[in-house]
């Protein structure tokens, strides 16, 4: 309603002579024929298609309160003689110079969007902008470094990310003090970031696929506003600070794909509120620090109260084919997150078998351990587990306390478990299991003893298999379908209490961690019912 009174006010006067120009015949006539005046303080150019326009090279000179200009699809070229001093925001992107020209004066800019320019540099046009807060620059592909921009003390964001030719990010940068947003996303060649960074208002740092990027910067002084960490495929990263330690409002670490990263500071045992720790695809790491050698390593003037105390949900230490099991084991006892830790993924880790530790996070509810080829053993498992996943477990022979649990002795709390390709463990879950079946119970019968002895409301479980058990009784074949609906026919006033439904489905198997060619038996369905008693079953 706004835009429709303004366009009804100033529709008689010429385009030159107008506060806001939207309509793209005005722009063109102020852009090309120079007809622009002092009343004009904004300007958006939106062609109906992508056109190639020839600007006036006096166009701007007499648009001296010019506050806004706005390019969303027009492609400009032609050389500038001036440009307004006035701008608050300026939006260009694929700006076609490969530097801001040295007129380029516009001390008032609080905004610069020119993603996907030519730039190879900022250049000399680039001067002092104290009152700049937001500078996008995505997608610059010729953009080689990051000059000084100590003179731009207010700028709060910079998106750099995807400038695949940047090398270096200068020094000043780290020192933005109001800096909030930093991304550096697929800088593929990024070498150097500042040596040293202050960032007191960084809540965003993206540095994923920065693949030659050297080192991540000394932290001075607490760090309060970043929350999350992501070092993506952070390639050529041999070690962290001790200095990350002052992260210390990081609530995510997430460091995978850092394939030349050997070790991890002692420093993050103080990162205290971390919930969530991701450790994921690195090859080369072979220490992590432990409890046992704080005296070494504990930084000068922490506490011992500080350093243990992490309130971890979940944690994740996969793919890091170089950890041994005692290295894991002391990592994980000197955890500090007994009560908190929810989550546990310990996928593709050569460990032969699990540390007897994990039962004392005692409200673990998931545990992942597919494609962990060399494990033989659970020696224990948590007492409020819920969901177990082993596939890809080829040599596991053994869960120990599994009888214990089919009886709901040691654990009322399991829902699912993953066991495709573990077939040790299949064939000895007969002898295991020690519930009174006679001698001839097949193996691929064993695990339907879940259902009889947990009497669960609902059990999930999954293993090898490449037939469906005689004793159900009504077996059909759907195959081609994504879902299959049947019916069973319940007789008048049937009792349910103590009666359960077992289903089984066969699939082909679609994991990476086991041979393609094999099968799985799947129990997973939904049962929807018109009957309220048997849904409330």
């Amino acid at each position: 309603m706004g835009k429709k009174i303004a366009d009804d006010e100033e529709s008689h006067k010429e385009p030159g002579e107008r506060k806001r120009l939207w309509y793209y015949k005005d722009v063109l006539q102020v852009l090309t024929r120079n007809t622009g005046t002092d009343k004009i303080e904004g300007i958006i150019v939106k062609m109906p298609t992508a056109d190639e326009i020839c600007l006036n090279s006096k166009c701007f000179k007499r648009m001296k309160n010019l506050k806004i200009f706005i390019n969303v699809n027009a492609r400009f070229y032609g050389k500038v003689d001036y440009y307004p001093e006035q701008l608050r925001i300026l939006e260009w992107p694929e700006f076609p110079l490969q530097s801001l020209p040295s007129n380029f004066n516009m001390n008032e800019l609080i905004q610069l969007n020119m993603p996907r320019s030519r730039f190879s540099s900022l250049g000399e046009g680039f001067k002092p902008l104290q009152n700049l807060k937001s500078m996008n620059l995505r997608g610059c592909k010729f953009l080689t470094e990051i000059p000084d921009l100590s003179e731009c003390p207010n700028l709060e964001r910079m998106d750099l990310g995807f400038c695949e030719s940047l090398v270096k990010v200068h020094d000043s940068v780290g020192f933005l003090e109001k800096l909030v947003d930093l991304n550096l996303c697929e800088c593929s060649n990024l070498v150097k970031l500042p040596r040293k960074v202050n960032w007191r208002s960084l809540q965003h740092l993206d540095l994923q696929v920065c693949r030659r990027l050297e080192s991540f910067p000394e932290i001075e002084g607490e760090m309060k506003c970043l929350t999350q960490l992501y070092l993506i495929l952070c390639s050529a990263i041999k070690e962290l600070p001790a200095s990350i330690g002052n992260l210390i409002n990081l609530r995510r670490l997430c460091i995978s794909g850092c394939e030349n990263l050997t070790n991890l500071p002692f420093s993050i045992y103080q990162l205290q509120a971390v919930k969530e720790f991701e450790l994921d695809r690195c090859p080369k790491l072979k220490t992590i620090p432990n409890k046992g050698n704080s005296a070494v390593l504990m930084p000068t003037g922490s506490k011992e109260d500080r350093v243990f105390n992490i309130t971890l949900n979940r944690l994740t230490v996969n793919e890091c084919s170089s950890l041994s099991d005692n290295v894991l084991t002391d990592f994980l006892d000197s955890l500090d997150c007994a009560s908190t830790l929810k989550s546990l993924d310990l996928s593709q880790i050569n460990i032969v078998s699990l540390p007897e530790c994990l039962c004392k996070f005692i409200h673990l509810r998931t545990l992942n351990l597919d494609g962990c080829r060399n494990l033989v053993e659970i020696p224990q498992l948590p007492p409020s587990i819920e969901y177990l996943h082993a596939m890809g477990c080829v040599l596991l022979e053994r869960i120990s306390k599994l009888s214990k649990i089919l009886k709901r002795e040691e654990s009322q709390m399991i829902k699912c478990m993953v066991l495709t390709d573990c077939c040790k463990l299949m064939e000895n879950l007969v002898k295991e299991a020690n519930v009174g079946v006679n001698d001839d119970c097949e193996v691929v019968d064993a695990p339907f003893l879940f259902f009889l002895y947990c009497r669960k409301s609902e059990f999930t479980i999954t293993f090898p298999g490449r037939e469906i058990p005689k004793w159900f009784s009504r077996q059909v074949d759907f195959q081609g379908f994504r879902q299959f609906d049947f019916f069973i026919e319940v007789l008048p006033n049937f009792k349910w209490e103590n009666t359960g439904l077992a289903l089984c489905v066969l699939k082909q198997q679609s994991d990476t961690y086991g041979p393609k060619q094999r099968t799985d038996v799947l129990t997973d369905c939904k049962i929807i019912s018109t009957d309220a008693q048997l849904e409330n079953q």
